[in-house]
């Protein structure tokens, strides 16, 4: 009697542990349904953004890029004379990069990115209240 209550308890754990493998299976697929899954721009990037508009508030300058993509996720490092940020963004299926947003440089949280990857470069302009200018990259991987 209680080989066969053992038997019948061993038989749900193991139907509970196939259950929960399922239903993480198939919450794994449901987020590559919402998510970008562009593979065709993944590796590591690098390159520059330059400042090209000198006003009170924006100097001329030139700053490094190191972006990595990921699924269609972009995320980067800015290295400029004043300081550093960090930027997440994505990367459509096309190419054209989407909803970067910047932090860490100060002042420009609100910048907007507009651009496109193509097989082995990227390119584009960014633009800010003060400030605008360009951005390139050139896949290294």
């Amino acid at each position: 009697m209680l080989s066969h209550q053992f038997h019948s308890i061993r038989q749900l754990v193991v139907r509970i542990i196939l259950a929960m493998a399922l239903i993480g299976l198939a919450a794994c697929d449901a987020t590559r349904l919402f998510t970008p899954t562009s593979t065709e721009f993944d590796g590591a990037w690098v390159g520059q953004l330059s400042v090209s508009l000198r006003t009170e508030d924006c100097y001329i300058a030139r700053g490094g890029l190191r972006v990595k993509v990921e699924n269609g996720q972009l995320y980067g490092e800015l290295r400029l004379p004043l300081g550093r940020g960090n930027f997440t963004g994505t990367v459509a299926e096309d190419g054209t990069v989407a909803g970067i947003k910047l932090t860490g440089v100060q002042g420009a949280t609100d910048a907007e990115f507009t651009g496109t990857f193509q097989k082995n470069t990227a390119q584009g302009e960014w633009t800010h209240k003060y400030c605008r200018g360009e951005w390139e990259l050139k896949k290294l991987r």
